[in-house]
């Protein structure tokens, strides 16, 4: 018995010694190098102002960690992107399948390339394609917008409020109904907002008496617990109607930093503005967006397959797409 405990105690020194030579004896220079990549977003349509492209380096699997800034971030409830570092020094090129194309510039303090779009409109049915050269790489991406619109055809607004030991806060619930545009594949998503008179108060971290007021926006965030998706396809369903999941958008209690003091939210119960969007989009938008909608579900489960992340994007990564708006406003 003796004996058997030995080989064992034996054996398993041996594994373990194994094991940390493995770690420790591999060179650094056998390791497969990290190479970045251009990470273009740019999402178009006819109904916005300005068109925004974000061009960003990705960050390696293997190599140094940069901990500066988060993981991803969402630029106007589109835009999703990785921060490996941003890219301030490309040639962005617009241009339309009639070979009309404009140059893109930075704009430092919005880390965006930004043009406002009456010097370059967007139209229904026109096919697009950007191009951006930059220092570790050249991409390129095509997309045409949805030649229509869906239009709301019904709508619901509710509020809830809840006390709060320093205020109350206060949460729009939406929903909104459109019917599919027949006869065409279609690809679709939402959004939501509210602009309202906020009071903000001063906080003990806030030496300043005085109570101001601002003007603010709040998006809304989708419950899918009425089994409607945030991304849906008409697969199956051409012609029919179509309705959102449960829109949620909380007028939040927090701390808002204004001229380097420290202010608490509170409605100001006043009457606010509420936009409504039905989004008919591309493929592209579509894909994308659904599959980072998915992964992000996931909390990270080991036990579940990851969905790979497409890219219409060449010789890079992220998404260039496009997305035709219907628009109503309520004042509630």
């Amino acid at each position: 018995m003796k004996y058997t405990i030995h080989i064992l105690l034996i054996v398993m020194a041996g594994f373990l010694f194994s094991c940390e030579s493995l770690v420790t004896t591999v060179p650094e220079s056998r390791l497969p190098k990290g190479i970045e990549k251009v990470v273009l977003h740019a999402y178009i349509s006819p109904q916005d102002t300005l068109i925004l492209v974000k061009l960003t380096a990705s960050r390696p699997l293997l190599g140094v960690y940069n901990k500066d800034g988060v993981g991803y971030t969402v630029i106007g409830n589109d835009t999703i992107y990785f921060t490996g570092g941003i890219i301030e020094n490309a040639n962005v090129i617009l241009s339309n399948s009639r070979q009309q194309y404009i140059s893109i510039p930075y704009i430092k303090n919005e880390a965006t390339y930004i043009l406002d779009a009456s010097r370059f409109p967007i139209e229904a049915g026109e096919t697009y394609t950007i191009k951006a050269e930059t220092p570790i790489g050249n991409v390129e991406a095509t997309c045409t917008v949805p030649p229509g619109n869906a239009i709301i055809e019904k709508y619901k607004i509710d509020t809830t409020t809840e006390n709060f030991f320093n205020g109350r806060s206060k949460t729009f619930h939406v929903n909104f109904d459109w019917k599919d545009i027949p006869s065409q594949a279609n690809y679709y998503t939402m959004k939501a907002s509210v602009t309202t008179k906020m009071l903000l108060e001063p906080t003990t971290a806030n030496h300043n008496p005085e109570k101001t007021e601002r003007i603010i926006t709040y998006y809304a965030f989708w419950d899918e617990e009425n089994r409607q998706a945030q991304y849906q396809s008409d697969i199956s369903r051409d012609g029919t109607l179509f309705s959102t999941p449960n829109g949620n958008i909380p007028l939040n209690l927090a701390v808002i930093y204004l001229n380097d003091k420290v202010y608490m939210a509170n409605f100001a119960g006043e009457k606010s503005t509420i936009r409504l969007e039905v989004l008919n989009t591309d493929k592209n938008y579509y894909d994308y967006h659904r599959a980072v909608r998915i992964n992000n579900r996931q909390d990270g489960n080991p036990f579940v397959e990851p969905v790979p992340i497409p890219t219409n994007v060449k010789n890079g990564l992220g998404c260039f797409a496009a997305t035709n708006k219907s628009i109503l406003t309520v004042v509630f």
